[in-house]
């Protein structure tokens, strides 16, 4: 008798736990989904505002945004290390530089600017007129660590030598926020300096701003910037347009002198006409400047998206309707076939040549595929599933009977060439297989080595949306592609023109 009572316990037991995870998986499934995740790397100064911004943005789109807040060297230094990154937006432009020379960032849009200010301790009761006076015995000055885009500029301007003066007076915190909060609460801290948007925050209200001639002209200006190795490039270009254009009111009430470009326009009787393209990375240069004259003649605004064709072709395939570009412009017919139900019939514009890019003088004495496969070298090459670059070369290195060879030498797969170029122009690889366009712009330190294999010059098509609401406007654009100043760009970028008349 016991056993079975015992057993039916047992039953019940499970019973319940089974119905609980049911009711459980049921509410997680019920709960908010969303399609994309971006990782967002912020300055701590920016904090405030991006946390009322993320919200307003997650619930438009189907997007998660996570955030990663330091200071904006630390910033810089992980976005250089880490491959969880689309989206940076340093407390200074200074860092969206260095991140540009060192080929990390894609698009960036700009956003405001913020100065430099002394603060006084809410019961601080001695006067502070200049420098001079930050340097008495009985003063104690707050500062950022020199990780800090506030210490970087603040030390840009004053000079080294007067930095080293505060050293004995000061006491060094990890962020800028943090030196606020200590100014604030911290009885033996005296001043500080932070950023004056700073100051609309009730957090730092009850501090009090001292102008002092030395610090005059000390002003970061706000940029944010798409990160080029992101793995959800459309969305992170689209989070950081909405940051630009859309909340200009957001990053003033949080004390931000907000530029032009991120002002939100006014209404407008007419709405100015934005059209989308997508395009190939390696057409970026013989297409960029024509678009702009397109939309300087015609008075709209184009929306360019360039990346790798697998990651385009993979985002119109999950896309809305709404959402899809007006023009697409491939670099190989492979992908505008993927998505030919979505465009009217292609044309193509364009050929380029398949190369072998090694350093001036040919170190390694590489005369084609087959070399590649010598031991010891460090090779980079396309991703097959992300650009047609790489699809391309895995094809021709399965038709030439060298993929076995070479496939051990192979350390890097890169979704543009222009990526695989700039580490071969650092040293970090030895040969890259590559667009002729991308070793262009590079002639007088890379050769470049004709790969001979049958079609080893991709042809790139063009075709306009059948869901397209401009497609007299678009049939101008690609007429202005197909122009003969526009084919002298192609051309002087390095492409063969293919267009028939």
């Amino acid at each position: 008798m016991f056993s079975r009572v015992n057993s039916f316990w047992m039953i019940l037991g499970v019973s319940i736990v089974l119905v609980g995870g049911l009711a459980a998986l049921m509410l997680w499934k019920e709960g908010p989904q969303h399609d994309e995740i971006l990782i967002l790397h912020c300055a701590a100064a920016l904090k405030e505002p991006i946390d009322e911004i993320i919200p307003l943005y997650e619930s438009q789109k189907k997007v998660k945004i996570e955030v990663r807040y330091g200071k904006s060297h630390t910033l810089l230094t992980n976005l250089a290390l880490s491959h969880d990154a689309d989206v940076f937006l340093p407390a200074d432009d200074s860092y969206i530089k260095e991140a540009t020379e060192k080929n990390l960032l894609n698009d960036v849009y700009p956003l405001a600017t913020m100065n430099a200010t002394l603060v006084v301790n809410p019961g601080f009761n001695k006067s502070v007129n200049a420098w001079s006076d930050l340097l008495q015995k009985d003063k104690m000055l707050a500062v950022a660590n020199p990780g800090a885009a506030i210490a970087r500029l603040t030390i840009a301007h004053l000079g080294p030598t007067r930095w080293q003066q505060l050293h004995p007076h000061c006491v060094e915190m990890g962020e800028v926020t943090q030196v606020g909060l200590a100014v604030k609460t911290d009885k033996n801290i005296d001043a500080g300096i932070i950023w004056d948007a700073m100051l609309a925050s009730p957090n730092y209200q009850m501090l009090k701003a001292v102008k002092i001639p030395e610090l005059e002209g000390i002003t970061a200006t706000v940029k944010i910037g798409v990160v080029k190795k992101s793995t959800h490039p459309i969305a992170a270009q689209a989070f950081a347009q909405f940051v630009s254009a859309g909340c200009g009111d957001i990053l003033a009430k949080h004390g931000f002198k907000v530029t032009s470009a991120a002002k939100p326009e006014p209404p407008k009787t007419s709405e100015k006409t934005v059209i989308t393209v997508y395009a190939g990375s390696m057409l970026r240069p013989a297409i960029d400047e024509t678009l702009k004259e397109f939309e300087q003649s015609e008075g709209v605004t184009i929306n360019r998206v360039y990346n790798g064709c697998g990651i385009l072709v993979s985002a119109m395939k999950t896309q809305e309707p709404t959402d899809r570009p007006d023009l697409y412009f491939s670099c190989d017919p492979t992908f505008m076939n993927q998505v030919e139900s979505l465009f009217d019939r292609s044309k193509v514009i364009s050929k380029n040549q398949l190369v072998i890019a090694v350093p001036k003088g040919n170190p390694h004495g590489i005369k084609s595929l087959k070399d590649l496969g010598k031991e010891g070298l460090k090779v980079g090459v396309g991703h097959e599933q992300q650009c047609a670059l790489g699809l391309i070369t895995q094809n021709v290195l399965i038709r030439s009977k060298t993929l076995k060879a070479v496939e051990g030498n192979i350390v890097v797969r890169s979704p543009s060439g222009d990526l695989l170029v700039n580490q071969l122009l650092t040293g970090s690889l030895d040969a890259v297989v590559a667009y002729v366009t991308n070793v262009k712009p590079n002639e007088d330190k890379l050769d470049a080595i004709k790969v001979e294999e049958v079609n080893c010059a991709p042809l790139q098509p063009i075709a306009i949306s059948k869901e397209t609401k401009h497609p007299e406007l678009v049939k101008r654009l690609v007429k202005a592609i197909e122009s003969a100043q526009s084919k002298e760009r192609f051309e002087k970028s390095g492409f063969g023109w293919e267009l028939q008349p």
